[in-house]
């Protein structure tokens, strides 16, 4: 079976704002080509977070190339990856544009641990140091973080065809920016196609819900891409479709190897010792299938008939949401974890509105331009956390994600 036609087809369609490089100095202009509807003189421009919160803008742009930097010069404080969406008639256009800060690294910091037989340990980390401090001179004071530069391209999201069904990954970059990157690019290469999922642990140590693993080609849970991948610190927490990295015992030997969390309960002594880089958006039913899969291995989690990832592909993401008005947003993203790749993700704002679970009423500030609520989240969450296992016979299986047998 091969992704339908006109899925793929959404890859192939132009978006309205197109970075003119994909690396930009901290020196150099940060050009971008804007394209207006013709319907539409004028358009805004505004720079989101992954809630939604405005940090810059809008601003009112016309068709053509505009220098980022210039017309958003607070670009320059960004700590983590942020989303350019363009707006026409206060509605979100076309996919949004990644601008990730190209800042230097925080470094783990590691200690030993003993593991609960006594008798090995593991490494642990235990907090993040900037690698500026270890190049300041004694006596400077705390160095901040140095920029570099940005990272700028189009949001994608990465469509995996299983055998089990379809699972849809919105990546999370301001999360985890490289870590999203190093899966994107995999993806688009061609990777993934024809990989197995290796590891099934449908419940953990603890008697919850736990983890599926795949992204090796040779299947057997040591391979990997050839590189390692320095581990960053996300804040994204583990939970019910969430994707991370599978590693071995050193914090950097991450690659290719990735595992979707099956529960928040089972998943989250995971935060902060694995990185997470993504979350699903569509496919939960899939999961919880893979997850069922027969074991032959109960011990390592090898199922009997490893359900096979066909192919991954990059698929446009839809335009960013915002937090603002309902006036302000006539037409908004909608999305459900099990709705299939071909369903429709724009519906009119009074769908919207049901489909929300808001913290707080839309009550405006006195500036009468954004919500008192903290933040939004689309219904498709509230799937996370039911997890599997629920039916008698699943076995219960330990160890943490890794290449390997690596067991924490």
């Amino acid at each position: 079976m091969s992704v339908p036609l006109l899925l793929v087809m959404t890859l192939l369609g132009g978006d309205p704002v197109t970075p003119l490089h994909r690396y930009n100095g901290v020196e150099q202009s940060v050009m971008i080509d804007v394209e207006v509807p013709a319907e539409a003189d004028v358009a805004r421009l505004v720079l989101l977070d992954a809630r939604g919160a405005t940090i810059a803008g809008p601003v009112t742009v016309i068709g053509g190339p505009h220098d980022l930097l210039g017309r958003m010069p607070t670009i320059v404080d960004l700590e983590r990856a942020a989303w350019l969406q363009l707006l026409v008639d206060d509605v979100p256009h076309g996919s949004a544009v990644v601008v990730q800060p190209m800042r230097s690294r925080l470094v783990p910091q590691e200690e030993r641990v003993m593991r609960g037989d006594g008798s090995t340990a593991y490494r642990r980390i235990s907090g993040w140091v900037d690698e500026m401090e270890d190049e300041a001179d004694p006596g400077e004071g705390t160095p901040q973080s140095l920029l570099s530069g940005w990272r700028l391209y189009p949001d994608r999201e990465v469509l995996l065809e299983t055998s089990a069904g379809y699972i849809r990954v919105a990546l999370r970059p301001d999360a985890a920016p490289n870590t999203a990157w190093n899966f994107r690019e995999l993806a688009e290469g061609g990777f993934y196609d024809g990989v197995v999922f290796h590891r099934v642990v449908p419940i953990g140590r603890n008697g919850h819900p736990f983890v599926i693993q795949g992204g090796d080609p040779s299947g057997t849970g040591s391979g990997g891409p050839g590189w390692w991948l320095p581990i960053e610190r996300s804040t994204l927490p583990h939970d019910f479709g969430v994707i991370s990295m599978a590693r071995a015992d050193d914090p950097d030997s991450a690659g290719s190897q990735f595992f979707f969390c099956l529960g928040r309960e089972g998943t989250a002594r995971l935060d902060g010792q694995y990185c997470a880089f993504g979350e699903t958006v569509e496919g939960g039913e899939t999961i919880r299938a893979i997850a069922a899969a027969p074991l032959a291995n109960p011990a390592t989690g090898r199922p009997i008939d490893p359900p096979v990832i066909h192919n991954a592909v990059l698929v446009e993401a839809p335009p960013r949401l915002l937090i603002a008005p309902p006036s302000l947003l006539s037409v908004q993203v909608v999305r459900s974890v099990d709705a299939s790749p071909g369903a429709q993700h724009e519906e009119r704002m009074s769908v919207v509105r049901d489909k929300l679970s808001c913290e707080q009423d839309w009550r405006l500030e006195a500036s009468g331009t954004r919500p008192l609520g903290e933040q939004c989240e689309l219904s498709a969450r509230k799937d996370r956390g039911r997890g599997i296992g629920e039916t008698s016979g699943v076995r219960r299986e330990d160890g943490d994600p890794g290449a390997g047998t690596v067991s924490h």
